[in-house]
């Protein structure tokens, strides 16, 4: 079974997203922050788990939405989770820190996606033909037998017995 890596968060952006292009290639990149309330009730008691988190568009995605998303807009992402790795530059300790990586963004009701890559074709492997089926014809012949319930060698119980 493979493993899944899918989410999908509602909140607002915290803060203007930022756009820059990354790389030789210039990727473009639009980051922002999502704040998350969710809100539980337990006992009868209600309490509000906050979160804050990094969402990274990559590509068309950001090129097309990053001017949409402003502070306080209300948005829903679906991507993936990405554990980023790197060595602090004054400590020399690894940091490590969760982003989403968004597939697809909701901004006021409406729907941007990642196009995703056409798939490549794959050759379909030829079958050989299955064997003709038998061209003469059958003689099936039916036996009718008449017996009468009391030859039977076991008995029925009183609602069966006809």
């Amino acid at each position: 079974m493979k493993d899944i890596n899918t989410l999908m968060i509602s909140g607002l952006v915290v803060r203007d997203a930022e756009y820059k292009e990354v790389g030789a290639r210039q990727t473009p990149l639009a980051t922002f922050t999502l704040l998350n309330v969710r809100e539980t009730s337990f006992n009868g008691e209600s309490r509000k788990e906050t979160g804050y988190y990094e969402v990274k568009l990559w590509g068309e995605l950001a090129t097309e939405i990053s001017s949409q998303l402003r502070k306080d807009t209300q948005v829903v992402v679906q991507g993936r989770l990405r554990v980023e790795t790197w060595d602090d530059k004054q400590t020399g300790d690894k940091k490590t820190k969760t982003v989403i990586n968004a597939d697809a963004v909701l901004v006021n009701g409406t729907a941007t996606y990642t196009p995703a890559p056409a798939p490549t074709p794959r050759p379909q492997p030829t079958k050989p033909a299955p064997p003709p089926f038998p061209t003469a014809s059958l003689d099936v012949r039916a036996t009718v037998v008449d017996e009468s319930i009391d030859d039977i060698p076991f008995r029925c119980s009183g609602r069966d017995r006809r």
